[in-house]
């Protein structure tokens, strides 16, 4: 009886295994900036993220780093979903992919230019092997 609960979830364990191989979750470290106009002690304020790409459904979620004592509403940025390319003017110009996922790629979400900067080794191992 034991021999067969521990057989089983050993089979458990190795399909998580197999489906985290098979759709990944892609991690990157990014940024925006954004003007201030209200401090006349800064112009420029640079905002980290940290950007998930799933791609077993092409969504992406977004999160703020929380910086103590800043005054500004830090949390989830952009909740898990298919993001819009903008077009700048306006336009739309299809869904963020995986060909937008690439270190010093700008992704164009909702008004704000993110730059990612940096990415784990398994995201690192699996776009760039």
């Amino acid at each position: 009886m034991l021999r067969s609960l521990v057989g089983s979830e050993m089979c458990i364990r190795d399909r998580r295994k197999k489906q985290q191989q098979k759709d990944p979750e892609l991690h990157f470290m990014g940024y925006f900036t954004e003007s201030v106009f209200e401090s006349k002690d800064e112009s420029l304020r640079v905002r980290k993220l940290a950007v998930t790409y799933y791609t077993e459904d092409d969504t992406v979620s977004i999160r703020e780093f929380r910086q103590p004592n800043s005054g500004i509403d830090q949390s989830q940025f952009l909740s898990r979903q298919k993001v819009p390319k903008d077009g700048g003017d306006g336009s739309k110009l299809g869904l963020i992919t995986i060909e937008d996922m690439y270190l010093g790629s700008v992704l164009p979400v909702y008004g704000r230019h993110i730059t990612l900067t940096s990415c784990d080794a398994a995201s690192r191992a699996y776009i760039y092997d």
